[in-house]
């Protein structure tokens, strides 16, 4: 009995310990450069390189994993805004839209952005490609354009 019980608690305490650890680890590490350490100042994340200097500020109220959306850049939110920073620690992608849906959705380089209400596309080198001036952008595989008419529900061949 004690050695069961004594088994239990080992289990159950390396379970707890160790989930926990991996956990964390999986958390702080989320693919960002091993370097980077993860700052927090009023609320606001940032990073610090290896000498202790500010690689990215901490202005962002999100800093989303690198690779996620884009190969090399992590999605960021500012005053609910999004954009993308790069490795270097440089905005690609100013934090302007409401909305960014992944690459490739409609066009193997472009994304679909929305901009107060309206949509548009950015490549993937951070360019803007089709203004967000679209109450309505349909399937672009299936032949379907964009149109600007109010009626959102009749997409334009």
């Amino acid at each position: 009995m004690k050695t069961t019980t004594a088994f239990l608690v080992i289990f159950l305490f390396s379970t707890i310990v160790f989930g926990q650890n991996s956990e964390e680890t999986k958390n702080t590490t989320k693919n960002y450069p091993p370097e980077w350490k993860l700052i927090i100042k009023n609320g606001y994340y940032g990073f610090i390189g290896p000498d202790g200097k500010e690689i990215v500020k901490p202005k962002y109220s999100l800093i989303e994993p690198f690779g996620e959306y884009q190969t090399d850049w992590a999605m960021v939110v500012k005053d609910g805004l999004f954009g993308f920073i790069d490795l270097r620690g440089i905005e690609v992608v100013k934090p302007q839209f409401d909305l960014i849906n992944p690459f490739g959705e409609y066009d193997q380089n472009w994304a679909l952005v929305m901009k107060n209400g309206l949509y548009g596309f950015i490549a993937t080198d951070g360019s803007i490609v089709v203004k967000p001036k679209y109450e309505y952008i349909g399937d672009l595989k299936s032949d379907y354009g964009l149109t600007n008419n109010k009626d959102k529900e009749t997409p334009q061949k």
